[in-house]
């Protein structure tokens, strides 16, 4: 249609039109929030939306998310030195030891800049930039499932991942001297996200799974163990390998030779007697502490034990073998 059809077009075109720009500020930025980091391409259409959805009000995650992107194309460049493990990341990155002369990434590449922005991020705020990168796959440089296994992010991201298995309720973030409590919910959407991004091992068969179990239970997350428990532990998988993977987390021991229901009632007895040996002199302290406990434990036991009397016969309960999930169905 050239312009001047256009126009004639336009003239006796009687539908109702919307003045975009005419819309409260309110409602763009409303708006904003869910665009994630498509919000850069809304502020590029023109100078009001810009005037209007400044760089300072986007969400940090989203402007963490935005460096990333950025960081994405030459990442598959540079590998860590041999030997560097998620365990090490910290000590391999911040020594100075003159003796080793390589570094973890060149100054300045990409690999060193997203290794830095994945660390220093609060939890809540990292989740929200990985989630914002996944969203918009599409319009990045690099496919997000690609650029999640690259060597630099991935050793980052698994190193970040050690603190969810052991369950740390204070969180301590690289370059910042404060510790945070770690909010519960904070902590579980982190978990979540981890599994189903593939960063946890999702077999019981390799242990990790078995230990975040175990240490989630000990910690009193009944909550979380339930939802993951129904929908998490058992979505696309067989039958028979949902049955072996209940099993197996149910039956795993810890190096003290307990299952997760033994550590867990081992670990409600030892947060009371402590709790009181600490504060027997302060009663209002104690009776908070005491409430902190009773939420946390006792469900968490009578969940281990719902679920153990549902998938273990009595043999299986009093067994010390380990029932993964390669052993034949019954």
């Amino acid at each position: 249609m050239s312009a001047a059809e256009a126009r004639a077009h336009d003239s006796v075109d009687n539908r109702p039109r919307v003045d975009w720009l005419a819309l409260e500020d309110d409602v763009w930025r409303a708006v904003a929030k869910f665009l994630r980091l498509d919000v850069y391409t809304l502020r590029r259409t023109c100078k009001a939306l810009r005037r209007i959805l400044p760089l300072a009000d986007v969400p940090k995650a989203v402007q963490r998310a935005r460096k990333l992107a950025a960081c994405m194309r030459n990442l598959d460049h540079f590998r860590a030195p041999m030997g560097t493990t998620p365990e090490n990341l910290l000590e391999r990155k911040y020594s100075y030891d003159p003796s080793r002369r390589v570094p973890l990434f060149p100054k300045r590449s990409n690999a060193l800049r997203t290794v830095d922005l994945l660390l220093e991020a609060p939890l809540g705020e990292l989740c929200e930039a990985l989630g914002a990168l996944r969203e918009s796959s599409p319009q990045l440089k690099r496919p997000f499932a690609n650029w999640l296994y690259v060597q630099p992010v991935h050793l980052t991201l698994r190193h970040r991942l050690i603190a969810l298995r052991d369950c740390r309720e204070l969180e301590h973030l690289v370059g910042s001297a404060l510790v945070r409590p770690l909010p519960r919910e904070e902590f579980g959407e982190a978990i979540k996200l981890f599994y189903d991004l593939g960063l946890i091992t999702k077999s019981p068969t390799y242990v990790e799974l078995c230990q975040l179990w175990y240490n989630l239970a000990c910690f009193g997350h009944h909550e979380l163990m339930r939802e993951l428990w129904e929908s998490h532990f058992t979505e696309g998988w067989e039958f028979y390998a949902t049955h072996r993977r209940r099993r197996a987390l149910l039956t795993w021991r810890c190096d003290h030779q307990m299952t997760a229901l033994e550590a867990t009632e081992s670990a409600w007895n030892y947060r009371t007697q402590d709790a009181e040996e600490r504060f027997g002199d302060d009663p209002g302290a104690l009776n908070h502490l005491k409430e902190d406990i009773q939420g946390r434990y006792p469900p968490t036991i009578a969940l281990l034990k719902k679920l153990c009397a549902q998938h273990l016969t009595p043999a299986m309960m009093q067994s010390t073998d380990f029932l993964n999930e390669d052993g034949p169905p019954d």
